[in-house]
This record gives C-alpha cells, structure tokens and sequence, in this order.
C-alpha cells in the first residue's frame, strides 16, 4: 500500500450545494490524527478519551480513528435523555 493511497473520501455540500469529495490519504491522516490526538486533546497512555461530538461525517474520526491511532480506550454511549441531565455524571463516576 503506497502513503497516498486514499483512506476514505468525505462528501460535503460546499459552497455549490452539490456534494463535494474530499480525499484523505492513508499515511498523512494517520499521522496527522495521532498527532492532534496527543497534543490537542493531551492524551496520555492510559487516558480514557470520551468525546461527546455526534456520529456523522468528520468528527467521526475525532471520535474513533484518532484515539485508535494512539491505542486509546474510547468511551461512547447511545441516546440522549433530557429528563436524566445528570447522565453524564453518572457515567463519568462509573468510567473512572
């Protein structure tokens, strides 16, 4: 497998309203998000990475490819409940 080989392609609307792609290649966004990974969101070995961003288009790969670039444990939980607005305690008690 050749550095530039595409990873994934990303469709935007863009400024035309007509889907765009966008190309990301395999060597340089690994590195890239291994990088932001640690010092963006300082990661440290050991660290539990929990990112809250929905599950669509690019912050997927906050969410999954960025923390397994670091060999990071990655936290998701499904559904929202307005009514339990201290879920998010409770899950980050029970993660510890």
């Amino acid at each position: 497998m050749d550095a530039e080989d595409p990873l994934f392609i990303l469709y935007t609307s863009g400024s035309t309203g007509k889907p765009q792609r966008s190309f990301h290649t395999t060597a340089g966004y690994l590195v890239y998000t291994s990088l932001t990974h640690k010092n963006v969101f300082d990661y440290h070995d050991g660290d539990i990475y929990w990112c809250t961003a929905d599950m669509a288009g690019l912050p997927d790969t906050v969410t999954f490819l960025r923390p397994l670039a670091n060999g990071a444990t990655t936290l998701m939980f499904e559904g929202f409940q307005i009514t339990r607005f201290w879920r998010f305690w409770d899950i980050c008690e029970n993660t510890k």
